[in-house]
């Protein structure tokens, strides 16, 4: 009985091991108009790894306006 318990409590502990944790984070995009700067916020909910990969993506240049996103 006590190694059933062990062996279940050593596999949930390595379950939690290596579950990415769901957080909230904070994009922060800078918009460029060779003018003006503007400064804007979203956030996005996920892994790090897939929050970053997404606010990244955002960036762009187009026109001459740069729009640049970082994960803080």
């Amino acid at each position: 009985m006590m190694k059933k318990a062990r062996l279940f409590a050593v596999l949930a502990l390595g379950a939690l091991f290596f579950t990415s944790c769901v957080k909230e984070y904070t994009c922060t995009c800078t918009v460029d108009d060779g003018t003006n700067t503007y400064t804007e916020t979203t956030t996005i909910e996920g892994t790090k790894a897939e929050a970053t990969a997404e606010c990244e993506s955002q960036s762009l240049t187009i026109f001459g306006i740069t729009y640049e996103c970082d994960l803080n």
